[in-house]
């Protein structure tokens, strides 16, 4: 039996019957073969001569690129070291994964392994970019995903998505977050209390959050000469050291994670109210109350009962008057009669 190869692929040839065949193997130099076949005047007919080496095979596994390599000649010739490469768009999956050894008789010892770059996934024998739409941030044999809500890819081979316009990632989130917005403003502002130096307010939650959770208020308090903010999670908020009789502006802007990437549009997520604080002689303290009370009912009370003394002497005059003349129209009648 004679054992040939090429291109990786071994043939093994029977002698046809009544035939005789031999075979040797021998080392090569580099200056050539030379083959000569000696006849000592025997009937004998050569019918083939094959010359042939062996190699180790071209071949792509794992995304790996073995190339075709002269096998050694024989013993004395040691393993031949070859490094593989990867496919197009791949790579190594470790450091020194492609290094394999071609042994005698064209057999590769070890294996080679390669994966997809980020962008790419795998078909195949081929790495294919991603499509549009679709992205993936990491090297890899995983497919492509779909973009995270309220993002897109335009081209082929992404390895992020971009957000639409209007919306964010915070600072903190990697590229498979889905974007954010900033929230809508908040409703309903109202003042619950106001005393001359504190201003309670409240409100509610906007109507719409961005489509996130770390949701939080922002207070601006302006009057004539500063202006003070202050920040809070509730949707309520007690203002206090303020100046009596003195008129405040106050705003409340809503914010999340995002709104610092959209601070131009604060105007549109913000509700203003006015109000005045009390003047200082409006709101006393409690215990001076009664004592007002009492000082009202004493100043008070003299005065109705001149204005009742005043009424009754005027009745009383007004009474004598028309008796008066009720007399008098009487002796007249007195005086007619008699005459």
């Amino acid at each position: 039996i004679s054992y040939y190869s090429y291109a990786g692929v071994r043939l093994i040839h029977t002698a046809e019957e009544g035939a005789t065949t031999d075979s040797e193997s021998f080392a090569v130099s580099s200056s050539g073969l030379y083959l000569a076949i000696w006849d000592q005047g025997s009937c004998t007919v050569i019918n083939r001569i094959v010359v042939f080496y062996n190699v180790c095979p071209y071949q792509v596994l794992n995304k790996a690129v073995y190339p075709e390599t002269v096998a050694p000649q024989g013993g004395f010739d040691p393993d031949k070291n070859v490094n593989a490469t990867c496919i197009d768009n791949a790579s190594p999956t470790s450091s020194n994964i492609l290094s394999l050894r071609c042994r005698l008789l064209g057999v590769w010892i070890g294996s080679a392994s390669c994966q997809c770059n980020a962008g790419y996934e795998a078909n195949d024998t081929i790495c294919q970019a991603c499509e549009e739409g679709t992205y993936k941030p990491f090297a890899g044999d995983s497919d492509c995903n779909g973009c995270p809500n309220n993002s897109y890819s335009a081209s082929p081979g992404a390895v992020s998505c971009q957000c639409l316009s209007g919306y964010y990632r915070a600072p903190h989130e990697d590229i498979t977050v889905r974007c954010t917005a900033p929230p809508s403003s908040p409703q309903n502002l109202t003042n619950t209390s106001v005393t001359k130096t504190n201003i309670s307010i409240a409100w509610l939650e906007p109507t719409y959050n961005g489509g996130r959770t770390d949701l939080y208020y922002v207070i601006s308090i302006k009057s004539s000469t500063n202006v003070i903010e202050y920040s809070t999670g509730h949707t309520n908020y007690t203002l206090m050291g303020l100046t009596p009789f003195t008129t405040y502006e106050i705003q409340v802007i809503a914010r999340n994670g995002v709104s610092d990437q959209d601070n131009a549009n604060d105007n549109n997520r913000t509700v203003t109210i006015t109000v005045t604080t009390l003047n200082s002689m409006t709101n006393l303290p409690s215990t001076e109350t009664p004592q007002l009370l009492s000082l009202t009912l004493m100043i008070g009370a003299p005065v109705v009962l001149v204005l009742v003394l005043c009424v009754c002497i005027i009745i009383v005059f007004v009474i004598v008057i028309i008796v008066r003349r009720n007399r008098k129209k009487r002796l007249v009648n007195l005086d007619l009669s008699f005459v």
